[in-house]
């Protein structure tokens, strides 16, 4: 078990800001407000949010981060709170082409992140012996 958590660290700085900015998102998802381009702002607070998310778990098992990025934010934070949004919220109506935006935006925020890790972090050799990876 102890394998299992000493595998995962988490980035306690990115997930305050994800954690903040999930706030600011619920507000806005529920608000009587009407914002001029929303479909851009759809796209971006679910590219940060996907973004974010994916970078709070500090681990080399890449899979399991891009998965659990993509069943949280993509199919929960991007499907889910559209639905969830149309029956709790009496201001605002369902949009089918919000959910298409916020996945792109998720996925794309999952595609940068998995290229940047591919390219730019190098894995920890000394991480790797202590769980008897290598």
């Amino acid at each position: 078990m102890y394998l299992i958590f000493n595998a995962f660290k988490i980035r306690k700085n990115v997930l305050l800001i994800f954690i903040l900015l999930s706030v600011l998102a619920v507000y806005l998802g529920f608000a009587d407000i009407s914002l001029p381009h929303d479909k851009y702002i759809h796209f971006i607070m679910f590219f940060i949010m996907s973004f974010l998310f994916y970078w709070i778990l500090d681990s080399k098992y890449t899979w399991t981060i891009r998965n659990l990025t993509f069943l949280i934010c993509t199919i929960i934070g991007g499907i889910g709170s559209e639905y969830l949004q149309h029956y709790i919220s009496p201001f605002r109506t369902f949009d089918y082409y919000d959910i298409i935006v916020n996945v792109l935006g998720s996925i794309s925020a999952i595609i940068i992140s998995d290229i940047y890790r591919y390219f730019y972090i190098k894995p920890n050799n000394e991480h790797d012996i202590e769980l008897g990876i290598i």
